[in-house]
């Protein structure tokens, strides 16, 4: 078992969405070991939704880069850009010091350029997952100028120095005080809930609103 913060190689299957989502694929989940988490929440979707999902990601795990890459997109499609949901990205480490590293980078580019460009560089990190370690924290900066962040030597610098670690510990704090335990795992208004059944998971719960 892959303990919070630190590598393993323990998996277990995941399957995320089923039909209600329109998407379904199996993942090999990383595991880990009432908080409020970071205040700074990087948000899609509509802020205001009545119902919020929170998705728990650690960069460096190959289970969210399949999420990220095949799976998010049907949720995007089906609950975001309508606006019937508030999306939280939550930061759960618990493959290494890269990903740690990584999610420090993120959050510095969240502080510098805002949401958009939060979530379009956490992408590029996934897109980029096998050079985590290797090539980091420089790979930080490289991919933050690509995505058009100004001064990407900070983002190298913040992933590097953990700079923003408090806030990546109040979301993994917030995780388990809610029962999460690997990445990706998914909070639907502070209750966690079955990944392999995630559309009707959300839908249930604007049912319910």
């Amino acid at each position: 078992m892959t303990e919070n913060g630190s590598p393993g190689t323990a998996t277990r299957r995941r399957v995320l969405l089923g039909a209600g989502a329109g998407a379904t694929v199996a993942l090999a989940g990383c595991l880990g070991g009432s908080a409020s988490g970071a205040d700074n929440v990087p948000v899609r979707g509509d802020p205001d939704a009545d119902v919020t999902l929170e998705v728990y990601e650690d960069m460096g795990c190959p289970a969210c880069q399949n999420y990220v890459q095949n799976v998010f997109p049907s949720v995007r499609n089906q609950y975001l850009d309508s606006g019937r949901i508030r999306y939280e990205h939550r930061d759960f480490v618990v493959t290494g010091p890269p990903a740690r590293q990584a999610a420090n980078a993120a959050r510095e580019v969240l502080e510098r350029a805002g949401d958009e460009a939060f979530w379009a560089f956490v992408k590029t990190v996934f897109d980029n997952q096998s050079r985590l370690g290797t090539e980091t924290p420089g790979l930080f900066g490289e991919l933050a100028g690509g995505i058009g962040v100004e001064e990407p030597s900070a983002v190298t610098e913040a992933g590097e120095s953990l700079a923003h670690d408090s806030e990546v510990d109040a979301d993994i704090q917030r995780g388990e005080s809610l029962g999460v335990s690997s990445t990706p795992s998914f909070v639907i208004d502070g209750s966690t809930v079955d990944g392999s059944n995630l559309g009707p998971e959300i839908d249930q719960a604007l049912a319910e609103q």
